[in-house]
């Protein structure tokens, strides 16, 4: 048994107050990813919030410096007085080879990085 639900619905199950680790927006860029996967593969995707928020997270610029800065040269890029901004952009390109990497909001950008 399967229940429709509009976007908004989609949004407000994944963000539930932050309890699933979820901004708002990172909710709704995530709700907006799922869409477009839907979208091009014509599968349609069942909404299990629990099991999203296991697969994905989401990580401020700073967060994923981190938790991911052994992928890159960051003592190279700190010594060149990159923005965090460009080091967290640097490692998102590395992470994009195995996993789906949603950049939103602005410079520095949020991430949520996981996969389906």
């Amino acid at each position: 048994m399967k229940r429709k639900i509009t976007h908004d619905a989609a949004v407000e199950e994944l963000y539930k107050g932050g309890a699933l680790g979820f901004s708002y927006a990172g909710a709704e860029a995530l709700v907006n990813r799922i869409e477009d996967y839907e979208d091009d593969s014509g599968i349609e995707f069942e909404l299990d919030p629990v099991a999203l928020a296991c697969q994905f997270m989401e990580l401020s610029a700073e967060e994923l410096i981190d938790e991911y800065g052994y992928l890159v040269d960051i003592d190279a890029m700190l010594d060149a007085e990159e923005s965090t901004g460009y080091i967290a952009d640097r490692i998102a390109d590395v992470l994009r080879d195995d996993d789906e990497v949603i950049q939103f909001g602005e410079e520095p950008y949020t991430y949520i990085i996981g996969g389906f």
